[in-house]
């Protein structure tokens, strides 16, 4: 059976990183892994030219920033150690986050990070959390910025993740995400593969027969899962994200688990519409893998 023996948080700046640090802790206490902590953020003088004076006060500017990050990173273990009995060992990373990041989630079985806060201006944006998913070398998770309140009580939760909705679909995308969320559908209770197409779309015999493949796979790794194939009212990426999170409503899922879509053209990283609307609209963790 897969299982998880190492998890890297990421810590930057603004209050959202702490949910994801909760979310983490309670993982790694529940199944028993280790627990790393990133500091990583963008650097003042990213991407500017600088005078020498100027440069000597966005090295100050970093400084401070980086001794910000230091102590919220120790709160935040602090108070792990209490409620999980956990050791944590933390670990800065200077220079472009996202590249940093990428490299460190080649190291780890699970990297988990804040989404994106639209109301504040600081931490990773989505489009460097987009850039940080299909360019990293493992899964990234990422948890809501508004935070979990099962995650954050006095009280350790039952099980963190019981009910899994995974966004099935014909994709090389797809099959690593769930190669990557193994260790996660081992421990859960209930996972849902859900498909989604138009009415009337062509192939719909292959799409049963490649989902029943797919639970075939997953019942060999002690995984059960049951089927769902949905249709959309129209052919467009937007309504797939907003149908995944009001089925994961309806159902109580706890994690969402998808491909990562996204490719360069020319200079220009392009996002793929579901992964753009998920990274901002989430409400509950998604694992992505690209």
């Amino acid at each position: 059976m897969a299982v998880i023996r190492d998890l890297l948080v990421h810590v930057g700046t603004g209050h959202a990183p702490s949910h994801a640090f909760a979310w983490a802790a309670a993982l790694a206490a529940e199944r028993g892994a280790n627990l790393g902590v990133v500091l990583a953020c963008v650097p003042v003088h990213a991407g500017l030219g600088l005078s020498a004076e100027a440069a000597a006060l966005a090295q100050r500017l970093d400084r401070e920033r980086h001794e910000v990050l230091r102590v919220t990173a120790e709160r935040l273990a602090s108070s792990a150690r209490q409620q999980h009995g956990l050791e944590i060992g933390l670990r800065y990373l200077p220079g472009d986050p996202v590249a940093a990041l990428q490299a460190a989630a080649g190291m780890t079985d699970l990297l988990v990070l804040s989404q994106s806060d639209p109301q504040a201006h600081d931490g990773l944006s989505s489009a460097q959390l987009a850039r940080l998913v299909v360019g990293a070398a493992g899964p990234v998770l990422l948890v809501p910025h508004i935070g979990l309140a099962r995650c954050e009580g006095g009280e350790r939760p039952d099980a963190l993740i019981r009910r899994v909705l995974v966004a099935w679909s014909a994709t090389r995308e797809c099959a690593r995400a769930l190669r990557d969320a193994l260790p996660l559908l081992c421990g859960a209770a209930q996972v849902e593969l859900l498909s989604l197409s138009s009415p009337g779309a062509a192939h719909e015999t292959e799409r049963r027969e490649a989902m029943a493949c797919t639970a075939a796979w997953l019942s060999r790794h002690g995984v059960a899962c049951s089927l769902r194939l949905g249709h959309l009212p129209a052919a467009s990426d937007v309504p797939v994200a907003e149908a995944l999170l009001s089925h994961a409503a309806e159902t109580g899922a706890d994690l969402i688990v998808m491909g990562g879509y996204g490719h360069s053209r020319l200079r220009e990283f392009v996002m793929g519409g579901v992964t753009r609307t998920m990274l901002a609209a989430m409400t509950v963790p998604v694992l992505m893998s690209h």
